[in-house]
């Protein structure tokens, strides 16, 4: 069985005024419009293009929220995706700010899982978020039974989430590093610790995935140096055997 091609196209005819019909491969067609000064009568007949990205990147990271939570055996009753965003007020005005709030509904509740779906959505699956995250700083907030989680996404310049992001993480004994640039490892995992360390827990589960074992080898100098780390293994098979680290930390008086 042959690859599947990452080619795609595009087919757009001009309507009049503003208006274009956007033929995809999916043979769905959709409309966008614009008003100009050239065509004053003309009335809207579709959003604009940039409303259609805002879309887009709602949609592009919908599915991926709602395919992780389904592994998660978490069913979801309901999911509202509202995005906000600023542009640059000068030619070509590219995004700069985008916040994206999540209203989801589930069952079982549980808000860390949630977010855990969002960073890897917005970090590391969504390929509009990545196109956009590299010009614009794309931040989330979580509204989930009652409780709200925030975080960053995407920073200035579109880096991936950092240090600062990592501070709003909830220290649950398991850290996964999905959603961080290599560069961020090392802090992140380092403050990670530390937190767990000062809140008590006695063993940490890190994350770090398999692939090419970057990520794995920076895990383990944060940790043969790390003052809070009394010792650190593989994780069993049933536990994500070489893509996680099981890292017993010291008790602290």
């Amino acid at each position: 069985m042959s690859a599947p091609s990452n080619a795609m196209k595009s087919v757009s005819t001009w309507k009049g005024g503003g208006l274009f019909e956007h033929a995809a491969r999916s043979g769905i067609p959709y409309t966008t419009d614009a008003k100009m000064e050239a065509f004053p009568e003309a009335s809207l007949q579709g959003p604009g293009p940039m409303e259609v990205l805002l879309g887009a990147l709602s949609g592009c990271a919908g599915i991926d929220v709602v395919a992780i939570l389904t592994k998660m055996r978490m069913r979801i009753r309901s999911m509202r995706i509202e995005v906000d965003a600023e542009r640059r007020p000068d030619h070509p005005r590219i995004f700069t700010k985008i916040h994206m709030t999540y209203d989801v509904a589930t069952d079982p509740p549980g808000i860390d899982k949630v977010k855990k779906a969002v960073e890897l959505s917005g970090g590391k699956y969504c390929s509009v978020a990545g196109v956009l995250g590299a010009s614009a700083e794309i931040a989330f907030t979580i509204r989930h039974d009652g409780q709200e989680r925030r975080g960053v996404l995407h920073g200035e310049a579109g880096a991936p989430p950092s240090l600062e992001a990592a501070v709003e993480l909830p220290v649950t004994g398991e850290l996964d590093l999905h959603a961080f640039h290599p560069r961020d490892v090392a802090g992140v995992v380092g403050e990670y610790l530390l937190e767990a360390a000062r809140k008590g827990l006695t063993e940490v589960r890190v994350v770090h995935g398999k692939g090419t074992g970057q990520q794995r080898e920076i895990v383990k100098n944060v940790l043969e140096a790390h003052p809070a780390v009394a010792s650190f293994r593989l994780a069993p098979a049933d536990r994500g055997h070489w893509g996680a680290t099981i890292v017993s930390l010291r008790r602290t008086s």
